[in-house]
């Protein structure tokens, strides 16, 4: 099998798998919100924010180390797995203690202590199974990956939701989730032993060093990422209650989907970018003008059509108890044009190995984030946690941009951005007038329209075809 074929491949795996993740996620997160509440969905919306801290701690940026060096030292597998799987043991023990101490230091109630501690340990545990699949992503045999994702993903989903529907709460799927990854790590262990290296537990303490040594910037990058997403539950937890926290991750969960096709879509652009980069820098900038151009084609008619339609899909997936999440929905809809524009600057960036400004970026809107919190939950609850992450996208649009001019040239963004935004706004007054069809019917006929306007405007010039060349281009094996 050819380079691409294999890359295509794989995609395909990865993609199915990260669409029914973020599918099953929704799922759970919608029926825990019409089975129990808005303030229950809240207390289940922080365990998870809050333990993700310390999935971080237990992974440590390991296996980050395992896909780079594996991939090229295949034959060193049982050496890697071996000690980072005594290394993974020992940091998801201090995890948890940290998580227990912390937790009871912030005097929440013994029922949302319990809650914590069992998402907690799903999530530590997950660093375990996580281990494993950098093994599969090493040996780039991703259908691993997603046949283990989708059975966990499927066994959380069927049996919460008996859970619910037989009247369980939210700590009988709790212990649902811990039993999951139980059998996900089972399940991945029993392939890796399989297929590539026989487990066992590593001492090579000069090997521990070596490790922590090269994965501590993987830890750092990691953590502030974690805060710059996760932080405002935890903060909004803290100062608004769960009911706050749970109308605000219900906005929240139904736009984190999308937040992945950018992420797609540029792992598959980003090795036609390398090649490029290599006839010259201007090939280059014209990759990345073109994947901006795509993206923000389809980012702009989801902001606007969300911010229309905010209250309605807040109706429709989590019924009446949760509008107050529609405002909130309005404000962090208009960051996915952000999130997706600086998708291809930072990508940029990466292919010139200027890949450290992505820490320092990151850091600085982490620490923006959370003074805006401060300042803005107080005050306006969840809409101030969604003002802070508009303006965080923002900032963070406008560091990468100011970079990409350094290294690059200045591109024209009011061009690439006019056809497709006065597009967004004719589906968007044909929205507005047509506002009491049936929901369904209307996104669909909206997005007929926006498609028609984009063609009417030829968006698409004849030279945005080599982008797509070089996509299908056969590379030999």
């Amino acid at each position: 099998m050819n380079t691409v074929k294999k890359i295509a491949k794989n995609s395909i795996y990865l993609f199915g798998a990260d669409v029914i993740n973020k599918i099953s996620l929704l799922l759970i997160a919608i029926f825990i919100a019409r089975f129990l509440g808005d303030a229950e969905f809240g207390r289940y919306s922080f365990a998870i924010a809050f333990s993700f801290f310390f999935f971080i701690l237990g992974n440590f940026g390991l296996n980050n180390l395992i896909i780079r060096d594996v991939s090229k030292k295949r034959d060193e597998v049982k050496k890697y797995v071996d000690n980072v799987l005594s290394l993974r043991l020992i940091f998801s023990v201090i995890s948890f203690f940290l998580l227990i101490i912390i937790i009871n230091l912030m005097n929440y109630p013994s029922s949302v202590k319990l809650i914590v501690y069992l998402f907690g340990l799903y999530s530590i545990l997950d660093t375990v199974s996580e281990m494993f699949k950098a093994v599969f992503y090493a040996f780039e045999e991703i259908k691993y990956i997603a046949i283990t994702r989708i059975i966990n993903k499927s066994l959380i989903l069927i049996f919460s939701l008996l859970a619910l529907f037989f009247g369980y709460g939210l700590l009988y799927v709790a212990y649902i989730f811990v039993i999951s990854i139980l059998i996900d790590i089972l399940l991945s262990f029993l392939i890796v032993q399989k297929k590539f290296t026989k487990v066992s537990f590593g001492r090579d303490t000069a090997f521990w060093k070596f490790l922590l040594r090269k994965a501590w910037p993987f830890l750092l990058l990691n953590f502030f990422t974690i805060i710059y997403f996760k932080i405002d539950i935890v903060m909004l937890s803290k100062i608004s209650g769960d009911s706050v926290v749970g109308w605000y991750n219900a906005a929240y969960q139904l736009i984190e989907g999308i937040m992945m096709i950018p992420i797609i879509f540029m792992s598959v652009v980003f090795p036609v970018m390398s090649r490029l980069s290599a006839q010259s820098k201007e090939s280059l900038i014209i990759s990345c003008q073109k994947s901006l151009k795509y993206l923000i084609i389809i980012a702009l008619p989801i902001a606007v059509g969300t911010f229309l339609l905010s209250g309605r899909f807040i109706y429709w997936f989590y019924g009446p108890e949760f509008v107050n999440a529609g405002s909130s929905l309005n404000i962090i809809v208009l960051s996915i044009i952000f999130i997706f524009a600086v998708r291809p600057l930072s990508y940029s960036l990466i292919v010139i190995e200027k890949q450290r400004l992505n820490l320092f970026f990151v850091i600085i809107a982490s620490i923006i984030n959370i003074i805006l919190n401060l300042i803005l939950i107080p005050k306006y609850a969840g809409n101030g946690a969604a003002i802070s992450t508009l303006i965080c996208e923002i900032i963070l649009f406008a560091l990468i941009y100011c970079f990409f001019i350094k290294y690059f040239r200045k591109i024209n963004i009011l061009r690439i951005f006019f056809k497709p935004f006065i597009a967004a706004i004719a589906m968007g007054i044909f929205t507005f007038f047509f506002f009491k069809l049936n929901l369904v019917l209307l996104v669909g006929f909206s997005a007929i329209v926006y498609t028609l306007f984009i063609l009417i405007f030829k968006t698409f010039k004849k030279d945005d075809v080599s982008l797509f060349r070089e996509l299908i281009k056969n590379d030999q094996p």
